[in-house]
């Protein structure tokens, strides 16, 4: 049966008015394709537009055709002006024998379908041209004739008509004081020029120094060494600043700024499209703060087709937009932070190729491309970053990330490829694809993407080809043969297939040939090898080649070295072992902790491990656990992994079943937030994060440990200090603001600096802290510096807050619960314990704490808001001061135990607690205290702070413990609710006793020292209180 597929194509036929020429770049063109039409006006004559079924003042259109179309170019004859600022008159007619002597009396005197000829080598202009009209200002070439501003402070050049053209001048010399740009190209084409070196005075947030482009066309110009002058906030687009329009076959170099807070040296754009360009060595001379040195891409920007390469310390910064079909490369960032892409939020990066961009410190693999946000597709990302740094090109944290060729395991997407692309000549920056390329025909197809870089058709074989170059297979010439390896590694006993691909003059007829690791005995051959299949392949590297004969006995062969690893599952670190690859005995361990993780397969169907002896290891960048890897030392004590070596986090684990256990994180410095680990899924465990830092930074947070979701147990978090040069520094020790730390020692971590939110921790967002010591994180400057802080609906609970320095706990929002705070001593008038300003603090124990210049009795807790329930506030401010231990003013306080009553509040107990030791900090409750069966239920937790169940009597105690009733000897106490009544009041007292046998009590009562009993047999009793009585 015979089937037959039919491709619909319309035949393009453009039509001209006269006076001109009208093209179609191909004459049928298949339906849904598109047609590029071109009209070139006759000597004398302007183009004026397309009429018929489409419109437009564009020269050149490109056209959807999903149905026939009839469009015709119109042209009209112009009137010509000529100027020449060295030997015209405005007073002359303006014809070439008598031209004008200035721009401005030019464009005073144009009408529609003007040309304005400027014949003298320069061309001062004293205010902005504005063409308004459909004028055409030209000039002898770029290179011959310059628009200058020597005289005036504002903007050359106003382009806002559909058919005003400027053409063949050199722009340059301006100085702006107004962040206007020294031409606005709102409607109309500015073609075949250049804007090179101007400026700004020094002014706030300059924009578009070169260039700023809200619509129209600029075509084939060069926009360079202009060099804003900023005193304050950032600099968006040196070169060019872009909301709408097109940018076109441009040449982008040079452009700059003296100061730091940059974004996009080379172009900012939020709008409109930058498509075949070159955009180079736009340097930073300041390193703060620089986001794009070549592009910062934003809004609903396009950036297509074009090479962005060498600009300063890195290439591309996507806030949003869209960054497609182009070449990333060359850059070069001292530091840790990105050197090619950096994207976020809704950004999409296709088909692009990033490579040879590389941080010199980078820990985490950040050179290539750093991803929190967007969707990448069909990306070459690979050979990015410091020689034999091991962390591979990316970072990718968030977004969808698929079909990309890589060189390291990812964790999100699908489809993604690990191989080397094969890249005809990566030193020369040639990143075309070589016969053989495991990009070939992998790419997903993707609307808006149908040509590549250079403009061939997407596909070219089966599918699209991943990266920023289509291959065209050769159909002439020599035979030549490629082994498709379809990712580089594996999992240990895989099964591995890998496949040929020929290309030459005569492909018929042919044999293939396999060899393995250097055998001289085939593996595979024959007519029906075309792939091959390997099987019981050892852990480690192998080599393949390949032999191909044709018909005519013509010969080709492709040697593949080392192109197939196979990991194993689980691999070993000892500074004793042999330090043999791949790694998979203790015998065989490796030396370093870097080469023994990098080596481990990881995959998210399956659980890997990385078996860590005892020894200190140097390690030279990120552990990434972003797929089910357990990092086991043999005990924090004696496993030590040192930072030394670079300046980068330690740890990062995001998945839920990654698992660190035994090591101590020590002496990294981290740029980022979370110097030593960053915890966001998965356990880190039974280990130490101490001595830990970051380089001056603003707002550092976390330290020790950052963590913004799974688990952190039974760690200890100690000497951590960073260097912040701005902002609040967020939790020295940990920040929290997501997931749970529990079991753990925080002590000692402080700052140098003041505005310090947590000394030893900072909560926020739903990060959970419970049963740990926090204690020893004193201060070094006592300027707003808070030990603890919690916000948001974070919680503390279950916890000892001790000894930090000069206070103790700041709740700014979140819940503080079964906690004791105690041991605090600021020398000023402050509080000391606890300030409540949002938030609840329920079941706590707050003692012993002193602010020495105390006016108020904040010592204990200072409150002007949230909800107080529960608490026992006593024993805090200076020794014999009369102001008690809290200072209330707002909120709700209600039954709580204090020291001096207070106005605010129900059923508050004036009264000492009865702590079991208050002078050795046990709290403790003993038998007859006040606080016992006193306080309020609530629901949310149902155990004290050592976990005993709550209540034990008929009602919750007051305070951070729970009394339970004790066995053995008989013994009794005295209940006094309140220890404070006004004259003539009628207390009731109340006897309470506990032991294994309490039945048959009889209570005998005595008062004021006498020796005769009072109300005799009863387990209570009510006297009036006549000053100076007592019982």
């Amino acid at each position: 049966m015979l089937e037959w597929q039919w491709k619909i194509e319309y035949k393009v036929t453009v039509d001209s008015a006269g006076n001109g020429t009208a093209a179609a770049a191909s004459e049928w063109v298949e339906r849904g394709k598109s047609a590029t039409l071109s009209a070139q006006p006759d000597s004398g004559y302007v183009f004026t537009g397309w009429t018929g079924d489409v419109t437009s003042s564009s020269a050149t259109i490109t056209l959807a055709l999903t149905t026939p179309l009839s469009v015709t170019a119109n042209f009209t004859a112009t009137t010509d002006y000529y100027v020449d600022a060295v030997n015209g008159s405005d007073s002359n007619d303006g014809s070439l024998a008598t031209p004008f002597k200035t721009l401005e009396r030019a464009n005073a005197l144009a009408a529609d379908w003007t040309t304005i000829h400027i014949v003298s080598a320069t061309c001062p202009v004293a205010a902005t041209i504005q063409l308004t009209n459909a004028v055409v200002i030209t000039g002898l070439g770029a290179g011959q004739t310059a628009i200058t501003g020597p005289g005036f402070s504002g903007r050359g050049l106003h382009l806002n008509n559909d058919f005003a053209i400027v053409e063949k001048l050199l722009v340059t010399g301006f100085t702006n004081a107004n962040n206007v740009g020294t031409v606005l190209l709102a409607k109309g084409t500015m073609r075949d020029c250049r804007i090179s070196r101007n400026g700004t005075v020094s002014t706030a947030a300059p924009k578009g120094c070169g260039i700023q482009v809200t619509g129209g066309t600029l075509l084939r110009c060069s926009v360079d060494n202009n060099v804003p002058v900023s005193n304050g906030d950032y600099t968006t687009g040196c070169g060019i600043w872009m909301s709408g329009g097109l940018v076109e076959d441009c040449d982008i170099f040079g452009n700059t700024c003296t100061r730091h807070q940059q974004k996009g040296y080379g172009v900012y754009i939020q709008g409109g499209t930058v498509r075949d360009c070159r955009i180079y060595e736009n340097n930073n001379i300041s390193s703060g703060e620089i986001y794009g040195c070549g592009v910062y891409l934003a809004g609903s920007g396009v950036v297509e087709s074009s090479c962005i390469y060498s600009n300063g310390i890195n290439g591309v910064y996507m806030e949003n937009g869209t960054l497609r079909n182009s070449l990333i490369y060359g850059h070069s960032h001292s530091g840790a932070g990105f050197a090619g892409v950096y994207m976020k939020n809704a950004s999409v990066l296709q088909n692009c190729t990033i490579a040879g961009n590389v941080a010199a410190t980078d820990g985490d693999g950040s050179s290539g491309l750093r991803m929190a946000g967007g969707t990448a597709v069909n990306n070459i990302i690979y050979g990015n970053g410091p020689a034999g740094g091991g962390l591979g090109s990316f970072y990718v944290t968030g977004g969808t990330f698929n079909t990309n060729l890589i060189d390291k395991a990812v964790a999100l997407g699908v489809g993604n490829i690990v191989a080397d692309p094969l890249f005809a000549d990566a030193a020369a920056c040639d990143f075309h694809l070589r016969l053989g390329s495991p990009a070939v025909d992998a790419g997903a197809a993707l609307a808006g993407v149908e040509t590549d870089i250079e403009g061939a058709a997407r596909p070219q074989g089966a599918a699209y080809d991943i990266g920023a170059y289509e291959r065209s297979a050769a159909t002439t010439g020599d035979l030549a043969c490629a082994i498709v390896i379809p990712q580089n590694q594996f999992a240990a006993g895989a099964t591995v297939t890998v496949s040929s691909t020929v290309e030459g003059a005569d492909t018929t007829g042919l044999i293939y040939t396999w060899y393995l690791d250097g055998s001289d005995t085939p593996c595979a051959s024959g007519a029906d090898a075309a792939s091959l299949t390997l099987t019981d392949l050892a852990p480690g590297r192998h080599t393949l080649r390949l032999d191909v004969e044709n018909a005519r006995s013509q010969t080709a062969t492709y040697t593949a070295a080392d192109a197939i690893t196979l990991l194993p599952l689980t691999v070993y670190a000892d500074p004793s072992g042999s330090d043999t690859f791949p790694y998979d005995t203790s015998a065989k361990a490796a030396h370093s902790i870097n080469d023994a993780f990098n080596t481990v397969w990881k995959a998210n169907d399956v659980t890997s491990s990385v078996i860590v002896a005892a020894g200190t290891y140097e390690v030279s960048g990120l552990l990434m656990l972003d797929m089910p890897v357990r990092l086991n030392g043999a005990g924090a004590d004696v496993t030590i992994l040192s930072g030394g070596g670079f300046s980068g986090r330690g740890l990062y684990l995001a998945n839920s079943a990654a698992e660190v256990s035994g090591i101590t994180l020590t002496g990294f410095t981290n740029t980022h937030h979370g110097a030593a680990a960053l915890v966001l899924a998965g356990t880190l465990r039974d280990s130490r994060m101490t001595a830990n830092s970051t380089p001056s930074m603003s707002t550092p947070s976390g330290t020790g440990v950052r963590i913004q979701g799974g688990s952190v147990l039974r760690c200890r978090i100690d000497n951590n200090v960073p260097n912040p040069n701005y902002g609040h520094t967020l939790g020295c020790g940990v920040y929290i603001s997501g997931g749970v730390l529990e079991d753990c020692d925080i002590e000692a971590n402080n700052c140098n600096r003041n505005q310090v939110r947590g000394r030893g921790l900072y909560i926020e967002g739903s990060g959970t802290v419970r049963n740990c010591r926090i204690h020893g994180n004193t201060e070094r400057n006592s300027d707003d510096s808070h030990a603890v802080w919690i916000t948001g609906s974070g919680l503390l609970e279950n916890t000892c807050i001790y000894s930090n320095g000069m206070n103790g706990v700041y709740i700014d929002n979140g819940t503080v619960r079964n906690c004791t705070v105690y041991g605090y001593s600021h020398s000023g008038d402050s509080y000391a314990g606890v300030y409540l300003k949002n938030g609840r603090l329920q079941n706590c124990t707050i003692s012993g704490n002193t602010a020495a210049g105390d006016s108020k009795g904040r010592s204990g807790l200072e409150m002007t808001g949230g909800l107080a329930v529960n608490n026992i506030i006593h024993g805090n401010g200076p020794a014999g001061g009369a102001l008690g231990s809290c200072a209330v003013s707002g909120g709700t306080f209600n039954t709580n135990l204090i020291d001096k009553a207070v106005a605010l509040g129900v059923g508050n107990i004036v009264a000492v607690p009865l702590f079991a030791d208050a002078a050795g900090y046990d709290f403790h409750l003993q038998l007859g205290s006040p606080a016992i069966d006193a306080g309020a239920t609530i629901a949310a937790y149902t155990v004290d702070i050592e976990g005993t169940e709550r209540p034990q009597g008929d009602y919750y105690d007051i305070g951070a413990y729970e009394r339970s009733a004790a066995g053995g000897p008989l013994v009794c106490g005295i209940l006094v609710a309140q220890y404070s009544h006004p004259a003539g009041a009628d207390p009731v007292i109340q006897g309470t006793a506990e032991g294994a046998n309490l039945d048959g009590l009889t209570y005998t009562w005595y008062l004021d020292g006498g020796a005769t009993p009072v109300a005799p047999g009863a387990p209570s009793i009510s006297t009036m209180m006549t000053p100076p009585s007592g019982v």
